[in-house]
């Protein structure tokens, strides 16, 4: 695509080579927690009414957080051992 737009003298944007953002760190942290309260909160209520054939669809979003939350756990190890160091010798 660009040695097109080089061959018909157009020039390539400055930012065409630059590496993409990463996500937000902290979104994997929002979307776990809410994904996770949903989903307990959907399981709550169907144990509430007695409607334990639905509870599949608080399970799912409920591992959907956890997962979430697993990955923003595993994405940021540096950052938890900073955070623990900091409160030992704080």
């Amino acid at each position: 695509m660009y040695a097109n737009s080089l061959e018909m003298g157009q020039s390539i944007p400055e930012h065409f080579f630059d590496e993409p953002k990463k996500a937000n760190v902290a979104s994997n942290l929002k979307k776990g927690i809410l994904w996770l309260v949903v989903g307990l909160t959907l399981v709550i209520s169907f144990l509430v009414i007695n409607e334990n054939d639905a509870l599949i669809w608080g399970i799912v979003p409920a591992f959907v957080g956890i997962g979430y939350l697993l990955v923003n756990k595993l994405d940021n190890p540096k950052t938890d051992a900073i955070a623990n160091n900091d409160e030992q010798h704080g």
